[in-house]
């Protein structure tokens, strides 16, 4: 880091420009003097004036004064005075201007050194006057030359006083400014090392990290959101990073340059974890992209920050999962409707008590075997529909399942209670989705409830939508079982535990058909506390329409 160069250490230049100017002034009022008619001064007097001129030349350019502390300019200058002094003392009545030459040496160490010094060459130009006068050669009117030498030396005493002062609050500035200079150095590297920490840090997650200024102005991109800006089709000189090749969770639907996340974030439109798929048609990868706004301490936002994983190997895993497990519903569901022809016809048959309680057993197995192949098709037969809205009560919806659920939940003794709230609820839905939506939360409420429990049912309205609520008091949820609920095939290490059954489809399924309607259904729970699920869908059908569509 550079460093300000010091104010404080005396400057050789300097040094040598006092002697220069004091000689110069001192030869050229000698040489007046010396043409001047009248007594001639001593020789010895000239002489020795003339030697330490010499000797204080050579001292100012052979010293070595940028090594020296700046407080031994003193002792030129108090040379300079002795001189002044001894050549005053001589030349007085030849010429009386010979003590105006005192002011180069005061005036300098006023301005250079501090208030000691300032003294203390006072003091000496004081101990100069009276030495003026004693060595003085005898001359007319002295009561005149002591006035004039009183004023001379209180008027050099007044500058050398002011002059400290000025110069006293000059360094007091610098001082300031160097010290500021300073700061704003370590302000400066301390930033440098921060952004070349950040730079290390965005260059090495396995992440693309993208950064715009509020006003576009300056823009970052790490090595792969580089390459992830080239699969986007984003031009390098476009700081919206905005590209024509980015497409919907469904791959085939463009999303227009205005709707995708850096200029939605500019406008504070954030977004977590949204599925895009970017790169020409055959040669796409899936990322899952957020956006969060970059904010200094005192909440002024300066940006918009844009991270984007690639999941494609993710997504694809998923949908091959997916995939088999339709395949294999399917592939199994044409065999197992033949099983039940057969067991009916067995039914029909004259079988005596043994073989009715096999057919029976048969029967219980085939019908158990029949609803999980359902449960694992029905969320791509719901990502399939479309939905076919109709202004339905919604509490007359909810009663209904209520008294589906009675019997299954009392033979564990669990109530279901409700719903309280309006008696009427005209809500836009597709009755058979809003009942599969229905089923779902509430099978996953008394399928958590200990024995003896009880599931309380509740429908209102917030904020120009319905909402149904579904509050059970049992096992409950961690903060990271409730943040996994709605993934597909997730089974809580609780649900695994205690052998619960299911596959871990159903509050997917339900919060698909919920966003199918506008809508979306929202989880709060306490481990061994119990679960709230909160479903809200819009009043109006325009706004489930276009609150689906988005």
């Amino acid at each position: 880091m550079n460093t300000a160069p010091s104010w404080r250490t005396p400057h050789a230049g300097f040094i040598r420009v006092l002697v220069g100017v004091f000689t110069i002034a001192a030869v050229v009022v000698i040489a007046m003097t010396l043409a001047y008619p009248g007594p001639r001064p001593h020789t010895v007097v000239l002489t020795s004036a003339g030697a330490a001129l010499v000797v204080l030349n050579i001292a100012a350019f052979a010293l070595p004064w940028e090594r020296l502390p700046r407080r031994h300019s003193f002792w030129v200058a108090l040379a300079q005075l002795a001189i002044t002094i001894l050549l005053a003392g001589t030349l007085y009545q030849t010429n009386n201007a010979i003590p105006l030459l005192a002011l180069i040496p005061v005036l300098w160490i006023a301005f250079q050194l501090d208030w000691p010094h300032t003294i203390a060459i006072i003091v000496a130009l004081g101990i100069g006057c009276v030495a003026f006068w004693l060595i003085a050669e005898p001359m007319p009117n002295r009561p005149r030359v002591i006035v004039a030498i009183s004023v001379f030396y209180f008027v050099v005493t007044s500058l050398a006083l002011l002059t400290q002062a000025n110069a006293h609050a000059l360094r007091r500035s610098r001082a300031i400014a160097e010290e500021a200079w300073r700061s704003q150095q370590d302000a400066l590297a301390s930033a440098e090392r921060n952004a070349a920490v950040m730079r290390a840090i965005a260059h090495g997650v396995d992440a693309a990290v993208f950064f715009a200024a509020q006003d576009r102005s300056s823009t970052f991109a790490n090595q792969r959101a580089q390459e992830l800006g080239r699969r986007m089709g984003v031009s390098p000189q476009d700081p919206t990073w905005a590209g024509h090749e980015v497409y919907g969770p469904d791959r085939v639907t463009p999303i227009p340059p205005e709707e995708q996340l850096l200029p939605r974030a500019l406008h504070g439109d954030y977004t977590t974890g949204a599925l895009q798929w970017v790169g020409e048609p055959g040669a796409q990868h899936a990322i899952s992209v957020s956006s969060l706004p970059a904010v200094t301490e005192t909440g002024e936002q300066v940006g918009a920050v844009i991270v984007a994983h690639d999941i494609t190997n993710l997504v694809e895993a998923l949908r091959a999962a997916e995939s088999f497990s339709a395949t294999v519903a399917h592939e199994l569901r044409t065999p197992l409707t033949s099983i039940v022809g057969y067991l009916d016809l067995l039914e029909a048959d004259d079988l005596d008590e043994t073989g009715r309680e096999f057919l029976q057993r048969a029967q219980q197995g085939v019908t158990s075997l029949s609803a999980k192949l359902s449960e694992l098709l029905e969320p791509f037969e719901v990502a399939g529909a479309s939905p076919s809205f109709a202004f339905i009560d919604l509490v007359e919806l909810v009663r209904r399942r209520l008294n589906h659920w009675r019997e299954s939940a009392a033979t564990r003794d669990i109530a279901l209670e409700g719903p309280d709230g309006p008696r009427h609820l005209q809500v836009p839905l597709d009755r058979e989705l809003a009942e599969r939506m229905i089923d779902a939360v509430l099978s996953n409420a008394v399928k958590f409830s200990a024995s003896g429990g009880r599931v309380d049912v509740s429908v209102d309205t917030h904020e120009h939508c319905a909402r149904v609520t579904i509050v059970d008091h049992g096992l409950g949820m961690t903060r990271e079982e409730t943040r996994h609920a709605f993934e597909r095939f997730y089974r809580a290490p609780t649900a695994i535990r205690r052998a619960l059954p299911g596959f871990g489809l159903g509050l997917a399924t339900a919060l698909s058909i919920a966003r199918a309607h506008g809508g979306t259904i929202r989880l709060e729970s306490t481990a061994g506390a119990g679960t709230t699920a909160t479903v809200e869908i819009p009043l109006t059908q325009v706004g489930a329409a276009a609150r689906g569509s988005s």
